[in-house]
């Protein structure tokens, strides 16, 4: 099992892990522009959006999004 910040090539792994989140939690998941968005936040030129990935015989098992934010 490998623990590592995510790869480009990951994003459909990452967008299904995120709809498997969401049906559980009950919630919508709208799949619509949802690679565009990941990618633009996750690799884009203005990346605000970090994310780290469980991986384990070329398979995600689970990741962690994240944000830098800063307070007074």
């Amino acid at each position: 099992m490998t623990i590592r910040y995510a790869k480009e090539a990951d994003i459909e792994q990452i967008i299904e892990l995120c709809e498997e989140h969401a049906i559980y939690e009950k919630s919508n998941f709208e799949k619509d522009n949802k690679k565009e968005k990941l990618f633009k936040y996750l690799f884009g030129s203005k990346k605000v959006l970090y994310c780290i990935v469980i991986e384990l015989n070329e398979r995600l098992l689970g990741y962690a999004t994240f944000m830098k934010q800063f307070s007074t």
